[in-house]
């Protein structure tokens, strides 16, 4: 999951100076998984609020066989004060191409 989030967040702009954080995160395992299968992991916007957005995640094998779901929990913060602030119009628009809503 971490791998997808930070390739969403290249697609985004630059991810080192993307002013957020994570407030949550949960995965769900439903099958097995060796270390040398491959994967298709797909991420979503699936909720955009003021201050912050979701993401969901959907891994599954080659055989698209569902292994793992999941959920971050996305906070704009600012990094200074460490305050949670109302996500940037140009970074909103950004999110809205990836929603699933």
């Amino acid at each position: 999951m971490e791998i997808a989030r930070t390739r969403l967040f290249f697609d985004l702009g630059d991810p080192l100076h993307l002013p957020v954080i994570i407030g949550e995160a949960s995965c769900t395992y439903m099958a097995q998984a060796s270390f040398d299968d491959k994967f298709q992991i797909t991420v979503n916007v699936t909720r955009i609020g003021d201050k912050g957005f979701d993401l969901s995640y959907e891994m599954s094998n080659q055989e698209n066989q569902s292994i793992a779901g999941g959920r971050t929990v996305m906070v704009a913060c600012d990094n200074d004060d460490h305050s949670a602030f109302r996500i940037p119009k140009d970074m909103r628009k950004s999110l809205e191409i990836y929603s699933a809503l």
